[in-house]
């Protein structure tokens, strides 16, 4: 279970989202803080991603054409113990977090993102407080 001493390089973060601009961007900026990363443009390959590595977050759009970032918690277990967390990302007001969280995500983030917040929120979903 990684701890408060944890370090960003101790962790893999999936971007898929399906703006290359943001995906891009959003990548660059978890490399720049020392996260392992990884990222998709799409659901499918997501999925490829997760089949060959190790991912401790998957931070996801809601919004993308085919298969929507709700879709894909169903794929991919997120109330499995072993299995990544999800942060989901969305630019509309239409999602809340309580429709989020009944699949399983573990956070509901608003686009634009500020990078401090951005890097706050993904901590405090490796690392929750103890109870």
């Amino acid at each position: 279970m990684p701890t408060r001493g944890s370090n960003a390089s101790d962790f893999s973060i999936l971007v898929v989202d399906d703006d290359a601009e943001l995906r891009d961007s959003l990548t660059e900026e978890l490399r720049s803080f020392d996260f392992k990363t990884y990222s998709a443009e799409s659901v499918g390959d997501a999925l490829l991603v997760l089949y060959g590595n190790r991912v401790d977050i998957i931070l996801s759009d809601v919004r993308m054409p085919q298969v929507s970032g709700l879709d894909f918690l169903k794929m991919v277990d997120p109330f499995n113990p072993g299995g990544p967390k999800v942060v989901l990302m969305t630019g509309s007001k239409d999602v809340t977090f309580e429709q989020a969280a009944k699949f399983g995500a573990s956070m509901l983030l608003h686009k634009p993102l500020d990078r401090h917040f951005l890097l706050d929120s993904l901590w405090k979903v490796l690392i929750p407080k103890a109870s």
